[in-house]
């Protein structure tokens, strides 16, 4: 990773499985480099969890060198991976394809992850062969790879706030403020169109925004794009909370009872009779009318993405097909298709450039990226952007397709993507479907080669 400070480290995995693919066990041991003052990592989380398979040991520790400190990862290096890794060991010891040996593995509620493989096959062309049975016509070697992960649930805050009327004055408009500047990809217009929807307000009338509102109530806190599902979750809750304050100063205002009015385009307006509105700006109402859902003190408390498979609703797919030349190593990857289910996607623009990212960002970890240290000092050779080798859009064949289930548990149904969809070996699972070797991202000609026992 280009900033640097993730793990490097290893893992082995000893596993049992029964014919038809189904696992019976799995011994894990993890080592990885926490750096120089580094603190102990949350190491080989445990996405075993997200299995049908109950009999599984982990273990790890964390080792310290003169490297630049290294952090906790985010779930994506080891769970995620290493599962793939073992789905690809049962695929190609039993001949059987490896979607079918996840399938049968994962206890996420259904139809998230076999409505992403079946939307995926199709669109792909998937077409499963075992390993190293496939030479194409320019003598290359045909190589189909595949990895399943969790979409993120829910984030670790579960509280937002907005008032009607910014600090300048009464203007019409709802105000969401947030206690940062950065509001993530796009986790703040997702929260806008949630809000516009339930209340009833015109999209435009529904800012979120950096702003100190201390004076009249707390802030949202920061949130991110895998955060997103809880906040809009909160988000829906604190709309219907305003619209029902609204629809009572409207209700009040054109002199009907609460159960007449209703609300669209930022106007309450009488159902029997939509000629008789008035518009928000114009409400009978104090300066500032807020709304809220949840407290600070109940941040994390409900919500969590760390218990992994325990909540798992959601689920997503990566397609890769590669030929590899055996004589000179070289890996081409032909196609990379992303599936993942959204549960219900709210902000397509934000969500499909995230996706997007990911899938780029999964091909330079498979291809070329990788840390380069000088062994006595410990400093960090190429961690610069001309010799530190990033994929260019050329390099990047890539294709994405959402499933909606509305399986999440956000509003909607609507759930959050992450670096949990990004994939570090899924192009080395091709590979090893095309050659039967196993080769450790990144995936270059050198270690193709040695693999095969030619360098």
């Amino acid at each position: 990773m280009f900033g640097n400070g993730r793990q490097i480290g290893t893992m082995h995995m000893k596993i049992g499985f029964k014919d038809n693919g189904e696992l019976t066990a799995i011994h894990s041991t993890a080592i990885e480099d926490a750096g120089i003052n580094g603190k102990a990592n949350r190491l080989n989380l445990d996405h075993f969890g997200s299995l049908k398979l109950k009999n599984y040991k982990s273990e790890s520790r964390s080792l310290y060198t003169n490297t630049v400190r290294q952090i906790t990862n985010r779930g994506y290096r080891w769970g995620p991976g290493i599962l793939s890794m073992t789905f690809e060991a049962v695929s190609a010891e039993l001949g059987m394809d490896p979607i079918d040996v996840m399938l049968k593995n994962f206890h996420t509620p259904e139809p998230s992850l076999k409505a992403c493989a079946d939307a995926g096959k199709p669109i792909f062309g998937w077409d499963w062969h075992p390993a190293n049975s496939k030479k194409l016509p320019n003598g290359k070697m045909h190589g189909l790879g595949t990895r399943a992960a969790f979409q993120c649930r829910f984030g670790t805050y579960a509280c937002i706030y907005m008032y009607m009327g910014s600090p300048t004055g009464k203007d019409g408009k709802i105000y969401i403020p947030f206690s940062t500047p950065y509001l993530y990809g796009g986790a703040s217009r997702g929260v806008e169109a949630v809000v516009a929807e339930e209340v009833g307000a015109k999209y435009e009338d529904v800012i979120a925004t950096f702003a100190n509102y201390n004076d009249l109530g707390p802030n949202t806190a920061l949130v991110g794009g895998s955060h997103f599902p809880s906040l809009a979750f909160a988000a829906k809750e604190a709309a219907l909370d305003l619209k029902e304050q609204l629809c009572k100063a409207g209700a009040s205002s054109l002199k009907v009872t609460l159960e007449e009015v209703d609300i669209k385009d930022s106007t309450v307006y009488v159902k029997a009779d939509p000629s008789k509105s008035v518009a928000f700006i114009d409400l009978k109402t104090k300066n500032y009318v807020a709304s809220w859902c949840g407290s600070s003190a109940d941040w994390g408390s409900e919500y969590k993405s760390d218990d992994y498979g325990k909540k798992i609703d959601c689920m997503s797919l990566q397609f890769c097909e590669v030929e590899v030349d055996t004589d000179t190593g070289q890996v081409e990857i032909i196609k990379l298709l992303g599936v993942p289910d959204a549960g219900k996607c709210i902000n397509p623009t934000s969500w499909n450039s995230q996706i997007e990212g990911l899938l780029i960002w999964t091909i330079g970890t498979n291809m070329s990226e990788d840390y380069i240290y000088d062994k006595e000092t410990g400093v960090l050779l190429n961690g610069n952007a001309l010799e530190y080798k990033i994929p260019t859009l050329l390099e990047c064949p890539i294709e994405h397709h959402t499933v909606e289930t509305r399986n999440g548990g956000g509003a909607y149904g609507s759930t959050g993507t992450a670096e949990f969809f990004h994939d570090y070996v899924v192009v080395a699972l091709a590979v090893h479907n095309a050659i039967g070797k196993w080769v450790s991202p990144p995936v270059t000609p050198e270690k193709v080669l040695k693999a095969l026992g030619k360098a």
